[in-house]
């Protein structure tokens, strides 16, 4: 049996036919959450993605965020989410200082930084873009789910950036245990049962999201 890290976490205790997320009038139960996950696990193997690296988010709160956000963890990689109120200036200092080699953006963002994918690859020097759309939907949708990636639970998950208030924004580096660790103790203080439903109404870039 595979450790406990944050690509399976979400399953752990989950009644898989449960609701995991409501978007507008989708309901998404837990098992076609992480058959999307894994599918998504596909497509970033198939872009090259590999144990160990680091991959930027950049996307709108929609069930792509969560699908992206959890198949590069469960891929052993990294994810950076990136704020979305950000000018391409910052978001470039981001992707180079966390040395992120691939990008996973929403296609409205790109539009309203006003840049096209394959420039953004070339400025950025990374090894490629995914741009979240429609299409890409599809393709998923038509892809086989990935097989379960053994993962460290120690090894990194996620690099949040600060706001940058007194300086440049620094990541902070979040492995698969810390983040379950701070879910746990969010779970005692609440104490949610299964048919509890949250609202999310924070941005999920953000450390609270």
């Amino acid at each position: 049996m595979n450790p406990l890290h944050l690509g399976n976490f979400y399953l752990s205790n989950a009644n898989k036919e449960d609701p995991a997320l409501i978007y507008h009038n989708q309901r998404v139960t837990y098992e076609e959450m992480d058959l999307w996950i894994r599918r998504y696990m596909s497509l970033l193997s198939e872009t090259g993605v590999e144990n160990g690296d680091r991959v930027a988010l950049s996307c709108f709160n929609t069930p792509e965020f969560i699908y992206s956000y959890f198949s590069i963890v469960k891929s052993g990689a990294t994810v950076v989410p990136i704020n979305l109120t950000l000018t391409m200036e910052e978001i470039t200092y981001i992707l180079k200082d966390s040395q992120s080699q691939f990008l996973v953006i929403h296609e409205k963002i790109l539009q309203k930084l006003g840049i096209e994918p394959g420039h953004l690859k070339a400025l950025l020097g990374l090894k490629d873009v995914i741009v979240l759309n429609e299409k890409t939907n599809e393709k998923v949708n038509s892809m086989p789910p990935a097989l379960p990636v053994e993962i460290d639970p120690h090894s990194q998950a996620a690099i949040l950036y600060t706001s940058g208030t007194t300086g440049k924004p620094k990541g902070a580096i979040l492995s698969h245990y810390n983040l379950i660790e701070n879910t746990i103790s969010c779970t005692d203080a609440l104490k949610p049962v299964g048919k509890d439903v949250f609202v999310c109404v924070l941005p999920m870039f953000h450390t609270f999201g």
